[in-house]
């Protein structure tokens, strides 16, 4: 998370405690005050150990680029996640590593086939020349427009991989927490996990006996 991020978590998990006070709650019926909710920046963890990550109850995930490798790793270890909507994605990843003008390079002499061009079924690109196609590729995040980003984003493992606890606001993000079962949410995940294992491990045999028969 970006350092501001769990101070405002922080201060708004503390303003729904003292709401539940000033209402008079009883205090079998508080859900803010009871689980002691604290956010705290994974850069600024002590021990940054797998195990200890193991041991919170979920991660709050903002993603900066259209790939991470620590999701991967909390989603195996099942820790439940919980990440932007598919509405907030492009907001997210828009201005990661992988998408700044900045970084942007092309193997000398390399052109993409125009018929590989993810740009190409959309009106501007199908009147432009090669050239503009691929300037365009280049400084996709900067030229394109919301629709076209929420496209990109929406192929992402974010807004696909199931289990996840996907949120629009601060209060939703709050409310997911307290009012979903976390430890089945993490049993769920860590079968997921076992899946995705096995059908990568299959995928790769098959790939390489085949790479090994030809």
């Amino acid at each position: 998370m970006a350092w501001d991020v769990p101070c405002i978590l922080n201060q708004f998990a503390a303003s729904l405690a003292r709401a539940e006070d000033a209402a008079g709650v009883g205090p079998r019926a508080r859900r803010y005050n009871a689980t002691g909710w604290s956010f705290v920046r994974m850069a600024d963890l002590a021990d940054k150990s797998w195990s200890n990550w193991a041991r919170h109850r979920a991660a709050v995930v903002l993603p900066y680029d259209p790939q991470q490798i620590v999701f991967y790793e909390l989603y195996g270890m099942g820790l439940p996640l919980l990440v932007p909507s598919e509405s907030l994605l492009p907001l997210m990843i828009r201005l990661g590593y992988t998408n700044l003008r900045d970084f942007a390079r092309t193997r000398p002499g390399w052109t993409v086939p125009a018929d590989e061009l993810g740009c190409m079924w959309t009106e501007e690109c199908l009147c432009a020349d090669i050239e503009r196609i691929l300037d365009w590729m280049k400084n996709w995040c900067f030229l394109s427009c919301v629709w076209e980003l929420r496209w990109w984003s929406s192929l992402t493992d974010y807004a696909r991989m199931p289990h996840l606890l996907r949120w629009s606001s601060f209060p939703e993000l709050m409310a997911r927490l307290v009012h979903t079962d976390l430890p089945g949410l993490s049993a769920r995940m860590r079968r997921e996990s076992n899946v995705l294992l096995v059908r990568s491990a299959d995928f790769w045999r098959g790939a390489l006996a085949r790479a090994m028969m030809s």
